[in-house]
């Protein structure tokens, strides 16, 4: 996971994580990172529309942002 999120930070890509809050909730964010340590990363939030700091122990998954369009529907 933390690899998965070394490689976005690299190569300036945005990545989805699911996160847990300090509060037990859990969200899905898109997240632009900015800088990572061993204990946390910090980048731009897309769901809150800002810059936010994760610990790294609540992320509970981290993938490659897929960005998503709709299929359009042909009409014969």
């Amino acid at each position: 996971m933390q690899s998965m999120m070394r490689k976005a930070l690299l190569e300036q890509e945005p990545v989805e994580i699911i996160y847990l809050s300090k509060d037990n909730v859990t969200t899905q964010r898109l997240v632009t990172l900015h800088s990572m340590n061993e204990h946390e990363a910090t980048g731009y939030c897309h769901l809150r529309r800002c810059v936010r700091t994760f610990k790294l122990e609540r992320v509970l998954s981290a993938y490659p942002y897929q960005f998503r369009t709709k299929k359009k529907q042909l009409y014969v």
